[in-house]
């Protein structure tokens, strides 16, 4: 008997800390969600996740780009987007938890929203890839044995990933989608102009000028000059052609 007299002042206890446990429950979902968020887009756009500011950048990886990847993304943030909505928000209003909340929403919903368009399959632009080369020059951590390799291993791999660009335009075409003529002029002409220049006198070799490194310098070089500027070519000639 003095357990079921006592049940009403449990059941009274229980009830008031229920909102409690499930702002709690909430905050550390959303956390968890956005951190998992987080390190799904350094690993899908290592380049883009570079110029965030935010710790752990990689340096020797480049941005998806084939359709196949791009649709398991899109997937993916599919996925996501229906363990943000079992998430109500509500019981933890007004704390950080629930911005962040609200910025998943958004971004979960707009990748929802643009998925139709295909962008990876018509994105010549004069703010495409090819003008955020030397920023990302730029950024490119060097100094050590590892981030050199890391470097040399991300510029690398720009040939492969133009063609893949050009494979894209091409499928596009094929489908129907396609960038404007006036996005297409721009390009072409900033193109022209980039490989006018002479590769070793580009803003391409400012990681080579900030390590130097000798042998660094000249394994940079070969880079630019035998793998970046016959991918730019490749890709003007395309556009041109």
């Amino acid at each position: 008997m003095k357990i079921l007299r006592s049940a009403p002042h449990l059941f009274a206890a229980l009830v008031l800390a229920l909102p409690a446990r499930a702002a709690d429950d909430g905050r550390a979902r959303v956390t968890a969600l956005a951190d998992r968020f987080v390190a799904e887009y350094q690993k899908a756009f290592p380049v883009g996740y570079g110029f965030s500011g935010l710790p752990g950048a990689r340096n020797d990886g480049l941005d998806i780009n084939s359709p196949e990847d791009v649709a398991r993304w899109h997937a993916l943030m599919t996925e996501m987007s229906g363990e943000l909505a079992a998430i109500d928000p509500a019981p933890f209003a007004g704390d950080p938890e629930w911005v962040t909340w609200q910025f998943l929403d958004h971004g979960f919903k707009q990748d929802r929203l643009t998925a139709v368009c295909r962008n990876e399959l018509w994105s010549v632009s004069p703010l495409g890839w090819q003008s955020s080369l030397s920023q990302v020059a730029g950024i490119q951590a060097v100094g050590t044995d590892e981030a050199r390799a890391a470097a040399l291993s991300r510029w690398r791999g720009v040939g492969g990933w133009v063609d893949r660009e050009i494979a894209n335009l091409k499928e596009g075409q094929r489908l129907g989608y396609s960038a404007t003529e006036a996005a297409a002029k721009a390009t072409l002409a900033q193109l022209d102009q980039m490989l006018a220049q002479k590769p070793a006198e580009s803003p391409l070799m400012d990681p080579a000028t900030r390590d130097k490194t000798p042998a660094f310098a000249a394994d940079w070089k070969a880079v630019i000059e035998g793998t970046v500027w016959p991918a730019g070519g490749r890709y003007r000639d395309y556009i041109r052609d």
